[in-house]
């Protein structure tokens, strides 16, 4: 939308207060912060009325903490967007060179990071915590955009259109003569706007064109609220009802744990042997006892003491003295509670939960992969999305000569995504090759265990997965190639690593890379290393 001025100024007039909202989306965030990221989560916490008083309440609170690291166990999966195998970048309708300069860009596009890590590493979780937050382009003369978080308390108004901003109102700034400062942006211009009383004067000299297209902002949600188009909700928005209920047990928990968890001591009472259990010494008070009567113990605010039974007086235990433990029934109640509200919320989210105990096996991993998958798939799709909206945007700024309309972005993430830890990977690839499994079931097992373990190194990954092509008899030991291929074949599996430590450019073709080990093969076998092969075959 390109505003005139008579808009643009009733744009500032019609929103001298936070529309209800921006108020409402701010709430929203604030909840979301204490909860995904701990801040300020203590507000969360309120009394139990008629359950706890003041005194338990103030305590509860005062050592609680908060469950930040449930939200980070919650999503961790999401990192299979970021690092599955797959995906494609292409950028069409550009010139060797623009294209050259764009990848440029989007490679290092804020302190060393590519476009794709910049949206790991911040827009994820804001995706999640701040959904009606935005994505904003900035630059400076002479450098290239780059992209900024701006909060929904940094805002205040925008016309949102799907996920992209058909004019934004960012929050004024108070200078010292009564006057106000307005920044708004439209598809064309960036304004500064003075506010004076109820005059408004666009500052020309602040005010400038930029080269986006449209206005350069992203909201951070894709996800609409029912009955609300205005606002967007976060991925965790159906479980944070139940996440307030995790929040609100583990406070109780960890009050019961001061309350309960020490061993306390008891004891039968002496009397003193200064004043015989009277507590004075005459009319003065015993100095020995303080008036207690009883003998006293260098720790008494740890113990229950009682008195010495007497004739028909049940007698507690044989000893003396002693100590009442904590009830670790409720303890142990309270744990599986907590872990049955962390095992509903994960199943909420994600449609499934993950078995990752160590010592289940492939067979025991209890999960149904499909909703996952598919939860995965619209985290995918959401943020290729971002990435692609922020190319364009930043293509329109760099090539000025390039159609504003014209989509020149496709970005498609990869969609290997791998669920389960990489010792049940490595386990189901290895008991799909005792069974004798055809190639190409084994192919797809022994990538997917690649893909596990190096889901953080893509070059480490890309290494692999070379090497796992161009190996031979990958899936069997020498002396399995020995007895069915013959020893010179077996010969080529034991020199392969050999060979391997030879190559320096992993750029090359895979039947390049045959060919030539092939030839390093020929130069370097020798009969008496066939013999010796025979001998350990034999052997």
């Amino acid at each position: 939308m390109e505003l005139n001025e008579q808009q643009l100024k009733r744009i500032i007039l019609d929103n001298q207060t936070a529309p209800e909202w921006i108020q409402e989306a701010r709430a929203y965030s604030e909840e979301l912060f204490a909860l995904v990221e701990g801040k300020d989560f203590i507000d969360l916490l309120t009394k139990v009325e008629h359950l706890e008083g003041d005194q338990k309440a103030t305590v509860r609170r005062k050592f609680a903490r908060s469950v930040k690291d449930m939200f980070e166990r919650l999503g961790r999966l999401t990192d299979n967007v970021y690092h599955s195998t797959g995906g494609v970048k292409r950028y069409t309708g550009l010139s060797d060179a623009q294209k050259e300069k764009l990848e440029s860009v989007l490679d290092d596009i804020r302190s060393g990071q590519s476009l794709q890590e910049w949206l790991e590493y911040n827009w994820k979780d804001l995706y999640h915590i701040d959904p009606n937050g935005l994505i904003f382009l900035e630059y400076m003369e002479g450098k290239a955009p780059y992209p900024t978080y701006k909060s929904i308390n940094s805002i205040r108004t925008y016309l949102p259109n799907g996920q992209k901003c058909e004019f934004l109102l960012f929050e004024p700034k108070e200078l010292d003569d009564n006057r106000t400062v307005w920044r708004l942006v439209d598809d064309v211009k960036d304004y500064t706007v003075i506010q004076s009383g109820n005059t408004l004067v666009i500052d020309e000299d602040l005010t400038f064109e930029h080269e986006f297209g449209c206005v350069p902002a992203i909201i951070n949600s894709n996800i609409n609220k029912i009955g609300n188009d205005n606002i967007k909700v976060s991925p965790y928005d159906k479980v944070i009802e139940i996440s307030k209920e995790y929040l609100q047990n583990g406070s109780v928990k960890t009050l019961y744990k001061l309350l309960q968890g020490f061993p306390k001591h008891w004891r039968y009472t002496a009397p003193c042997p200064d004043c015989h259990g009277t507590g004075k010494n005459g009319e003065t008070i015993c100095r020995t006892c303080d008036g207690t009567g009883e003998s006293k113990r260098n720790d008494v605010t740890d113990e229950i003491r009682l008195s010495i039974p007497e004739n028909d007086d049940v007698v507690l235990a044989p000893n003396i003295a002693g100590y009442v433990t904590p009830d670790l029934e409720t303890w142990e109640r309270f744990n599986e509670e907590l872990k049955l509200l962390e095992d509903t919320i994960t199943l909420t989210h994600w449609g499934a939960i993950v078995n990752t105990q160590a010592v289940a096996t492939a067979t025991e991993i209890v999960i149904d992969t499909q909703p996952t998958i598919q939860r995965l798939n619209k985290y995918s799709d959401v943020a290729q999305r971002v990435e692609s909206m922020i190319t364009e945007m930043i293509a329109n700024h760099l090539f000025l000569e390039k159609d504003k309309y014209e989509k020149i972005a496709s970005i498609n993430y990869g969609r290997n995504f791998i669920i389960e830890p990489l010792n049940i990977v490595l386990q189901r690839y290895q008991e799909s090759k005792a069974a004798g499994d055809n190639a190409t079931i084994l192919d797809r097992q022994y990538n997917e265990y690649l893909m596990s373990k190096y889901k953080s190194d893509p070059k480490g990954l890309k290494v692999a997965l070379l090497k796992s092509a161009v190996e031979p008899y990958i899936h069997f030991n020498v002396e399995q190639v020995a007895e069915t291929m013959g020893t010179e074949e077996a010969q080529k599996k034991i020199l392969f690593d050999d060979y391997w430590k030879t190559v320096l450019n992993y750029d090359q073709e895979v039947e390049t890379i045959k060919r030539n080990f092939e030839a390093w093969f020929e130069q370097n076998k020798k009969r008496d290393n066939l013999e010796q092969t025979e001998t350990q075959t034999e052997g």
